[in-house]
């Protein structure tokens, strides 16, 4: 049994690219691990990025590879107090491996996004296309990506609550429109909706 699970591993991995051979070495040698604080990056903490040229083989390692290392980073923020997670925590990826440059990653960084900036970032990390569609509040779009990022502690509930809406209809002139207010009057009976949502509020 032993010689014939061998052979199958043997032929699976003959049966593999050049390319898919070397990721998977490249990620045995270095497994999915959260750097340490104060010490220089590894290639082990950062996402494998999917590319239009992977095989479907390659593409299943990296999506694993990717999710251990997403959870790895979100456990790495977990641990941190509120007074070090404010002065920077750990940026997450899609998982894909891709991430917008600029993304917030410090307290002052997340309250000084304007609402464009928070619709605009959700849709290119793909995770949050849903903030221009829903017309979310800027405490709604702060909540997320904090909550994602596992440190919802550090924003006040002021900072949740905040109201903050886009213009009617967006922003024309940066030719970057927003839909309209939604469930409205003639699409709630479609999606069952008798009314609009109400928002979310956070107490001390």
């Amino acid at each position: 049994m032993a010689n014939a699970n061998a052979n199958t591993d043997m032929a699976l991995w003959l049966n593999t690219t050049a390319a898919e051979r070397a990721l998977i070495v490249s990620i045995r040698n270095f497994p999915p691990q959260q750097n340490i604080p104060g010490q220089p990056s590894t290639p082990s903490d950062r996402p494998k990025k999917i590319g239009e040229n992977d095989t479907a083989r390659m593409e299943a390692v990296k999506l694993e590879f990717n999710w251990d290392l997403l959870i790895s980073k979100q456990a790495s923020n977990g641990r941190l107090d509120v007074r070090l997670a404010r002065m920077g925590f750990v940026l997450l990826f899609n998982i894909y491996g891709y991430r917008p440059t600029g993304a917030p990653h410090t307290y002052n960084q997340v309250i000084s996004m304007t609402i464009i900036e928070w619709y605009m970032l959700g849709d290119e990390i793909g995770l949050f296309k849903k903030w221009c569609r829903r017309i979310s509040t800027l405490g709604e779009c702060r909540s997320d990506w904090c909550s994602w990022h596992n440190v919802l502690r550090i924003l006040t509930p002021a900072d949740r609550n905040d109201g903050t809406l886009p213009p009617q209809g967006g922003w024309p002139h940066l030719n970057y429109p927003v839909p309209a207010p939604f469930p409205n009057n003639e699409y709630a009976p479609l999606r069952g909706y008798a009314r609009p949502l109400p928002r979310l509020q956070y107490d001390d």
